[in-house]
This record gives C-alpha cells, structure tokens and sequence, in this order.
C-alpha cells in the first residue's frame, strides 16, 4: 500500500477518531490535539499497517495507547508542578512522614492488645502474623481448620475493636 492510498485511507476514518478522542478527553481541544497526533503516529508506523486489516481498531488502539501514555506522564509530572508564589518553599513527593513518637504509642498499644487476647485467639493470630498458613497452624494446635481460620477472624476484629476504641 502507497503512502497515498494509506493517507486517503485514513481520511474516511477522520470523523471517526474525531468523535472518539472527544470520548476518550472530555475536551474538543485536547480531542483535536489526540487525533493529529493518532494520524501522526499512524503515518509514521505505515509499515506496520497490514492491508487489509481493520483500519479503524488500529487507528483506535494506537489513539487509546497515546491517551494513556500521555494520562500517565501527565500524572507522574503533576506532583512536582509547584503552586506557591515563592520560591523558597519546595513541592513534596505526597508522602507523609508520621511523628515516630506517635507510631511506637500506637506499636505498644497494637502490642498489649494483642497480648490481652485470650490464647485460644492469640497463639493461631501469632502464628499467622509470623507467616505460618492455615493448614500448618491447624496442624501445629491439633485444631480442625475451620476452627483456625474462625479464630484468626476473631482476633483480628478483636483487636480492630479494641485498637479504634483506644483513639476515640
């Protein structure tokens, strides 16, 4: 197929891009933007085309994979854009650095809590928190598994319980 045949080609799909980047944007203008750079990039890769083929879904799918690249980078970017009027303040990563004081208090209360657990509740939680599956938990307590994973249950909406009570 000639580069002329290819380009009269996706002429007839023109209103077609059209209306689905508008779709795929939200916006004429970004729509407009999406679709010259879809027949852009579907000129350049012309050799990639197979004759033959449905035009419109290659013409869609390379339009959705630009919409997302461009989705992506715009969100990678948009955390570092800085929106004060000086300059002496710096953008940061979203990240939240939490007071190490408030997390040992919260550590020693998640601690006791579970240390009040009665034992038929904290020595299968115990084991599951340290990696132990199911099965090997049953196995070790002698208990049905059923009766393992009842209890693990039960100390974790214990202890979720107990550890809400204690911030209000």
């Amino acid at each position: 197929m000639t580069a002329i045949d290819f380009s009269a080609l996706l002429l007839t799909q023109n209103d077609a891009l059209n209306a689905y980047a508008v779709a795929l944007t939200g916006s004429r203008e970004d729509a407009r933007d999406l679709a010259q750079d879809t027949v852009l990039r579907a000129l350049n890769n012309i050799d990639k085309f197979q004759p033959g083929t449905n035009v419109r879904a290659w013409t869609y799918t390379i339009m959705r994979n630009l919409f997302i690249n461009n989705y992506r980078v715009e969100n990678r970017f948009r955390w570092a854009q800085d929106v004060t009027e000086s300059s002496f303040h710096f953008t940061a990563s979203g990240q939240v650095e939490h007071n190490a004081g408030y997390q040992r208090l919260l550590e020693r209360d998640v601690l006791q809590a579970i240390q009040e657990l009665p034992d038929h509740l904290r020595i299968p939680f115990e084991l599951s928190y340290h990696g132990h599956r199911y099965n090997e938990i049953a196995e070790i307590m002698d208990q049905p598994l059923g009766t393992v994973k009842s209890r693990i249950h039960a100390a974790r909406k214990n202890l979720a319980k107990k550890i809400t009570a204690g911030k209000n």
